[in-house]
Order: C-alpha cells, then structure tokens, then sequence
C-alpha cells in the first residue's frame, strides 16, 4: 500500500510540472528565419503571420529592377534579398520602411532573378522576422546595343549593324533625317545587320538601335544605342571607292 501510494504521489508532482512549466509566462516559441538559418525568440510565427501582399515587380534597367507591395501594420521594416544561384541561398540585397524598393547592381542585362521580401519587427530588444517570405520572379532591361557601320556607303544606301545583346527579343532600328527633324522607325528585327535602302540624295542621317525583350506578356525596351552619324560620301570619296 505504502508502494502505491509512493508511485501515486511521485505520478501526481511530475504531472504538476509539466503543467507549470507550459503555462510559465517565460516560455516562448523558436522561430527559424529561412533567410538566414538562425533560430530567434519570436512570438510570432510563419503559421499566424500576415503574409505580404500585392508583390509586384517591373524591369527598371539593365542592372535594376523596382519592387512593390502592400505594406502591413506593425512591421517596423522589410528586408528585401535576391537569391544566389551559386550558392543556392538568398542573400540580402537592402532594407525599407516603406513598400518600395529597387533592387539595384544586378550584374546581368536581360537576366532573370528571384527576388523575396520579409518583414521585420522589434521583439523584446530583438528583431525577428513576422512575415513569411514572399518570393517573386523578375528580369533585369537588356543592354544598350553598339552600333556600327558595315560596309561602303553611297548616296542611296547605308549599312549598319550591332553587338547581340543578352536576354533580347528584337531590335528596333531608328533613322534621324535632319531635313525633317524627325525620329522614324526603320525596322524591327531578330538580326544584327540592316541596310538601309530608303534614301535620298539628302544629307544629314543619324542611326541608333534598341533592345526589346517580351516577358510575362509585356514587352520591355532597353535604352537607346549611341548615335550613328552618316554622310554622304564626298566626291573625292566617291573617286577613292571606284
């Protein structure tokens, strides 16, 4: 009986410790940053946070690209990270208080990225993460083509052409008649040469080229190459070229 009751009492305070020490006011939750790999006090977790919302992102150059989202109340800042292929894990690329951020120094023109934003809180002198992840795929503008003149000119005709850039679609070809004073556009096209045909004897033409690239059913335009001056060929030139 006195055995009993010994296993009966010893059962009853371990009992009495596991409920105190789950209803201690100092117990808290471990929560993991996927970010970063390290573990934080939170008292908040991935389960019963505010998901960041209305993530958007739009090619801004060939080394940038602009970010957007809704932002939430009680996050004191969003730290915004693009993920390393090589090393297959994100690293940070900024931090905002706001729900902007271009994502600038991109390396690659016409490149696809992952990019992901988290929200941040301070928490008892400590700052953890109060957010999941929300993660978004965008490309980078393509470059600027060089240009440069292929081949002998003469009065009706002009030869030009350009270096392939990465990631684009397209070119479109412009032509600048001072008689004018008008931009027109000459061509679009996948290649990297075009002879300009459509002339008069009229002197005075400036060519510059552009990149376009189609993405997620937008078309987006790189910035202009440097100007092409050309002028008719002089009739000591003309005698040169016999």
């Amino acid at each position: 009986m006195k055995g009993y009751m010994k296993r009966y009492v010893s059962l009853v305070l371990a009992v009495m410790m596991i409920l105190g020490i789950m209803s201690c006011p100092g117990a808290v939750k471990l929560h993991v940053d996927a970010a970063n790999g390290t573990s934080q006090k939170n008292t908040a977790t991935d389960t019963d946070a505010v998901s960041i919302s209305g993530l958007n992102a739009v090619p801004k150059s060939a080394s940038s690209i602009q970010l957007k989202w809704k932002t939430i109340a009680g996050v004191d800042t969003y730290r915004i990270y693009v993920y390393d292929v090589a090393k297959k894990a994100y690293k940070e690329k900024g931090r905002t208080q706001t729900g902007a951020y271009q994502v600038s120094g991109l390396a690659k023109s016409g490149n696809e990225y992952k990019i992901a934003v988290r929200g941040y809180s301070a928490d008892q002198g400590r700052i953890v993460a109060v957010t999941p992840l929300a993660t978004i795929t965008s490309k980078t503008l393509p470059g600027s083509p060089k240009l440069s003149e292929l081949g002998a000119r003469s009065t009706s005709n002009t030869y030009i052409k350009w270096n392939k850039v990465t990631g684009a679609d397209g070119y479109q070809v412009y032509r600048y008649n001072r008689a004018s004073g008008k931009w027109s556009m000459l061509t679009e096209t996948a290649g990297l040469v075009y002879k300009d045909t459509n002339k008069t004897s009229a002197k005075g033409y400036t060519y510059k080229v552009r990149a376009y690239m189609k993405y997620k059913g937008q078309r987006y335009y790189g910035v202009y190459s440097a100007c092409l001056l050309y002028t008719s060929p002089s009739p000591r030139d003309k005698r040169q070229s016999r």
